[in-house]
């Protein structure tokens, strides 16, 4: 009986860990986030998007996804930059991106 009750914990704690593989992980950029300096970025699953850049013009960007460096290569127009994520202090979402930190908002 010990046996039984033994493999059947295994055996659950094995579907778990399958269950509970990580996604897709140029996925997590999607959404809207925003830095304590008030500047904000959105990103759709499209690979496009919008950079607000000096807190006051929105332009256009296209992104994708360096699945060997993981990180996002974010075009928009005039300049190309590099952004990744982190997980802050309190386990969310962290963008590190053009030296500052953006939360994600939606």
């Amino acid at each position: 009986m010990k046996r039984i009750i033994a493999f059947a914990l295994v055996l659950v704690l094995a579907l778990s860990l399958v269950a509970c593989g990580g996604g897709d992980p140029s996925k997590a950029i999607i959404g809207t986030w925003k830095n304590a300096g008030g500047n904000s970025c959105s990103f759709k699953a499209d690979g496009t998007g919008s950079v607000m850049v000096e807190r006051s013009t929105t332009v256009s960007c296209k992104w994708t996804y360096d699945e060997d460096a993981g990180v996002w290569n974010i075009d928009y127009g005039y300049n190309k930059d590099t952004a990744t994520i982190k997980t802050g202090d309190d386990g969310k979402p962290v963008l590190v991106w053009q030296g500052g930190n953006y939360t994600k908002v939606g």
